[in-house]
């Protein structure tokens, strides 16, 4: 059994590498829209499917990310040394949902896009979990881009429609470390002010502060 549903609202999205700052940049997506042919794919993930993780079936005794936690997430590689510069969100089994400035020429060259990640130090994840026995993910997936899309009306001065889709060069194969996350349809709970939002990524956690080698939340 998986425990509650998750929405994106919200996309956690890039961060400089070469500053060695990052900043996690987020966004509201209820009122955004792509112009994309659809004819043949439906954008929304199965809703029996997106949205969960199995770090929702047990009690933690700590509030550290599970090595199986945020499993839609995505790193994107730029240029012959695959640097991460931005991340974002797997909305299904071909396409990643990420900002318009992530795509930008002048962003340096998007060669890949990497599923599946926990630490981006070590070729194997593996932690103990709460039972203290070694738990190991399954080896990451990678991506070749097959196509970018930004929003037509993007406005990168005023971050208007900042927001765009990355088609991936082969279907992805949903585990338990790799899957969708649920866009919000008609029946998705509203947003409320003062709700408390959550986002994951890797990079600082403020101003100054270390970087971290592991996937973290805000």
């Amino acid at each position: 059994m998986f425990g509650h549903k998750i929405y994106l609202y919200l996309i956690i999205a890039d961060y400089e590498m070469k500053s060695k700052h990052y900043v996690f940049l987020c966004f509201f997506l209820v009122s955004a829209s792509l112009a994309v042919k659809t004819s043949k794919l439906n954008l929304l993930a199965d809703r029996k499917y997106c949205g969960y993780q199995h770090t929702d079936d047990y009690v933690r005794s700590s509030n550290n990310i599970s090595i199986d936690e945020f499993p839609w997430m995505a790193q994107l590689l730029y240029d012959e040394e695959r640097m991460i510069r931005c991340t974002g969100s797997l909305i299904n089994n071909r396409y990643v949902l990420t900002t318009a400035h992530c795509l930008k020429p002048q962003n340096n060259d998007l060669v890949a896009v990497q599923l599946g990640d926990y630490n981006v130090k070590t070729e194997t994840d593996c932690v103990k979990n709460y039972h203290h026995d070694t738990e190991c993910s399954d080896p990451v997936q990678l991506f070749n881009v097959e196509e970018k899309i930004v929003h037509p009306s993007v406005n990168f001065k005023k971050s208007d429609n900042d927001i765009g889709l990355i088609r991936l060069s082969r279907t992805v194969q949903f585990s338990d470390y790799v899957r969708p996350i649920c866009l919000p349809d008609k029946n998705s709970p509203e947003l409320i002010d003062g709700q408390i939002m959550v986002t994951s990524g890797w990079g600082t956690l403020g101003y100054h502060l270390d970087v971290t080698e592991l996937k973290k939340q805000l």
